[in-house]
């Protein structure tokens, strides 16, 4: 026993912290089959517990599940869809971004996609109407964050799609239509969390080619609430003093004008991507990209 605990420990730490959500969503996806196989889910509602309720009343008893709605599926293909995807999508973000960010865009997606869910419906129901109850599940809306955000972020950037090369923006705008004419059908709730993670990806990928990252202070939570996914394997903090730099030049600092070069370098940098591809930067200036996001 302790030898298949000690294998699974290990294989665990191996793991990165994208490799890790998936796991997670295997896990919850296996526990949620076995238990809907079983007798069990007449005597109580797992669903109740980890699923997005469509009003705000029920949501005051179970806080957690604007975040655990996120890593539940109750169907083998939208697990399986949800989780191909984001690992591509991962694997791209990552040639761009660093992992922290990419977890940002992510999360926050999940996190706006419920807000909006909750939101419209909630005016609905006060305007006489609803979405027809029924709760949220499913990490569509982080995913489609991650989606837009690439799409609005290096928007020319072409991708092989079976027998087409598509730039990436017209992915994001088909996603977008798609998402919209969902509202329509059954499952209008679901792409109202769709359309909240469209709308945060590109507000994302949009401040960060100004050089804001809109996610800072959502990061710093994230590792203090969640620091079991830690990024590296070294906790421990290294304090490092620095001595305050007080050249300036023309009512500028020194590291005002560094600041400005490296904005203009990524500016650079992205017109080449929207103009010829990712493929085309050299082994500098993709190194210099990923250590930009950082």
């Amino acid at each position: 026993m302790n030898s298949w605990v000690d294998k699974w420990r290990d294989s665990w730490r191996s793991f990165d912290v994208f490799n890790r959500i998936i796991v997670v969503n295997a896990l919850v996806f296996a526990i949620v089959s076995i238990y809907s196989l079983t007798g069990l889910k007449a005597q109580f509602n797992l669903q109740n517990w980890l699923a997005l309720p469509s009003e705000f009343s029920d949501l005051l008893y179970r806080p957690w599940v604007i975040f655990t709605y996120g890593f539940v599926h109750f169907d083998l293909w939208h697990f399986f869809f949800n989780m191909l995807v984001f690992y591509c999508l991962v694997q791209f973000c990552q040639n761009l971004v660093n992992p922290r960010l990419t977890l940002n865009v992510f999360f926050m997606g999940i996190l706006v996609g419920a807000a909006s869910f909750l939101l419209v419906n909630n005016l609905l129901v006060m305007s006489g109407n609803s979405l027809g109850g029924g709760s949220l599940i499913g990490a569509s809306a982080g995913i489609r964050s991650l989606l837009i955000f690439l799409a609005v972020y290096v928007s020319h950037y072409r991708v092989r799609l079976f027998m087409f090369t598509v730039e990436m923006k017209y992915i994001g705008m088909a996603a977008v239509f798609f998402d919209l004419m969902g509202l329509i059908g059954p499952n209008a709730g679901g792409n109202l969390a769709h359309l909240g993670g469209d709308f945060l990806g590109a507000l994302y990928a949009y401040q960060l080619k100004k050089g804001v990252n809109i996610g800072s202070g959502f990061e710093q939570l994230m590792a203090s609430v969640v620091g079991w996914f830690n990024w590296n394997r070294n906790r421990g903090f290294k304090k490092v003093y620095r001595q305050k730099n007080t050249d300036s030049m023309g009512g500028h600092s020194k590291d005002e004008f560094q600041s400005f070069t490296k904005q203009k370098q990524i500016d650079l940098i992205l017109d080449k991507i929207s103009k010829s591809g990712y493929e085309s930067l050299s082994q500098k200036e993709k190194d210099f990209l990923f250590r930009s996001g950082k």
